[in-house]
């Protein structure tokens, strides 16, 4: 594992200390399936974690996770101060997710456990098998930030409008922007996710909304591929 840190801190996907920290936190073995060769599990590329679907490329992950850091960093302190929520679409085997949580930790952005009685991560996985399985993988992972997380499988999650996030991530792609999910970020907030042609090459996507949610400015970063989005 710590090879593969290495190689990223040393090509610059990992820029910051907080990520290299969440990166050195969270091994990415007790997120893929039982047994699974090493060679695999700490190579930089997609492995499988069934049910057709993948845990991305470490380097997809570290990106996803330094676009977040840097857009937390430069909230205002009023908003900093209020509880950072952040959306994983596409959870799958849970590792996202928990390190999403890491990285608030090591921002010391997570409440207490006393004065938080909602999840400040949540994850949407629509298939049950891993659903269940990354909740067990966050749990025997990182145990301690298992309380800060919560795994749903209900679809219509994503259509809700009494919750705001500070930061969503979607992990597949999307044709275009879907407006369901620009109503989901907080005045503020910053969403990123693959945009494109399905089946194709995709653009990964960062997506700001304006502070007075007026409207969101989208800018392509990068070339990607990803599964399609379920709806």
């Amino acid at each position: 594992m710590n090879a593969l840190v290495d190689s990223l801190v040393s090509s610059r996907v990992i820029h910051s200390r907080q990520v290299e920290r969440v990166f050195r936190r969270l091994d990415r073995k007790l997120f893929c399936p039982a047994g699974e060769d090493d060679e695999i599990v700490y190579r930089d590329s997609p492995a499988g974690i069934g049910c057709g679907q993948t845990i991305s490329a470490p380097h997809m992950h570290a990106t996803c996770l330094e676009w977040c850091r840097a857009h937390l960093a430069q909230m205002p302190s009023s908003q900093r101060g209020s509880r950072i929520t952040i959306l994983d679409i596409g959870s799958g085997s849970g590792y996202l997710s928990a390190a999403f949580a890491a990285l608030l930790d090591d921002m010391s952005l997570l409440a207490t456990e006393e004065a938080s009685n909602q999840p400040q991560v949540v994850g949407v996985e629509l298939y049950e098998e891993l659903a269940r399985g990354s909740i067990e993988n966050i749990r025997r992972a990182a145990p301690d930030l298992a309380p800060f997380i919560e795994i749903v499988t209900d679809n219509a999650y994503t259509h809700r409008e009494d919750e705001k996030f500070d930061f969503i991530h979607v992990g597949a792609a999307a044709e275009e922007i879907p407006q369901s999910l620009v109503r989901l970020m907080k005045n503020g907030g910053r969403m990123v996710l693959p945009v494109g042609d399905i089946g194709g090459i995709q653009h990964m996507t960062i997506v700001d909304k304006d502070v007075d949610g007026q409207g969101v400015i989208s800018k392509k970063v990068m070339d990607v591929r990803y599964v399609p989005l379920v709806k």
